[in-house]
């Protein structure tokens, strides 16, 4: 039997922006092969699968603005802002103010109604918990009403793909 060792020599030697950029575009990778498969389930595929493909995207989201923000600003320390994406993207904005980074970033709620509820807005700031858990800390379900379609979420997957390769090769030279 021949093994095909992957190794992490690949990315060890590449800048800290490089390497958070590669993982954003694998995780990337990821949820759209996760759509890929939701796509091939019966119409109600089961809802953990579902959210899987939703974290990988969001996750994708966040280790992207990491990148940026690392290659704009080095000595950043990317664990402060942690996994709320609304914060990095805000962040990234003040880095980044010319109009050729100015995109809609997925999963910031920027787009946050003043209408709603504190509870769903605190929510949205922690997505990463609300895709990773089926309960919040107090073991009850999250407020907020979640739901995806595999082969339309793929399609928006797709886009962000250029999305992030247009705006990786922005920040590069930036």
């Amino acid at each position: 039997m021949t093994y095909k060792l992957i190794t992490d020599n690949q990315i060890r030697d590449l800048p800290v922006p490089e390497q958070y950029f590669q993982y954003a575009d694998a995780y990337l990778r990821a949820a759209i092969r996760q759509c890929e498969f939701l796509a091939e389930l019966p119409l109600r595929g089961p809802w953990p699968d579902a959210t899987v493909a939703l974290f990988l995207a969001a996750h994708a989201i966040e280790l992207f603005l990491k990148a940026a923000i690392l290659l704009r600003e080095p000595g950043t320390d990317p664990a402060t802002a942690g996994h709320d994406i609304g914060k990095l993207t805000r962040k990234f904005r003040e880095l980044f103010p010319e109009p050729e980074f100015d995109w809609e970033v997925p999963f910031s709620a920027e787009d946050a109604d003043q209408d709603v509820p504190p509870t769903i807005k605190s929510e949205r700031a922690m997505q990463s918990m609300v895709l990773r858990y089926p309960l919040n800390k107090k073991q009850v379900p999250w407020s907020q009403l979640s739901a995806m379609e595999p082969t339309t979420f793929k399609r928006d997957l797709l886009g962000w793909q250029e999305k992030f390769a247009q705006l990786q090769n922005r920040c590069r030279t930036s």
